[in-house]
């Protein structure tokens, strides 16, 4: 076992927003997008999935490049909404938000000499 990602948004949402982020998950090979309650009436949309692993520096397993997308797809369909991408280790609005900024650090990680690192220890 590992850790999945969780990756969603939180802000006003609507069953058209709804719609077009599940749309476009679809198009790139998603599924498991849901309307979520979390902290009481506060609405949250999450892509929940078994089929990706987290991707990170320290934990590199998850297809970054797709992961990415998904967060992009969020932020483009709600750009007022705050976006999270963590592990499922951890709960929904535990952690902050997942700004460009750390996106962009993941990409350089990503891009870097220790992009699988995880694979080049041996523990896959």
């Amino acid at each position: 076992m590992g850790l999945d990602i969780e990756a969603y948004i939180r802000g006003a949402l609507s069953p058209e927003i709804h719609e077009r982020v599940h749309n476009a998950v679809q198009s790139i090979g998603g599924d498991g997008i849901a309307f979520r309650a979390a902290h009481g009436e506060d609405p949250a949309l999450t892509f929940c999935t078994s089929w990706h692993r987290y991707y990170g520096p320290g934990y590199e397993r998850g297809p970054w490049p797709v992961i990415s997308a998904v967060l992009d797809i969020l932020r483009a369909v709600a750009p007022d909404g705050e976006v999270y991408y963590h592990g499922d280790s951890s709960w929904y609005f535990e952690l902050p938000p997942f700004t460009r900024e750390d996106q962009d650090a993941v990409w350089r990680h990503w891009a870097g000499p220790h992009w699988d690192d995880y694979h080049a220890r041996g523990d896959a």
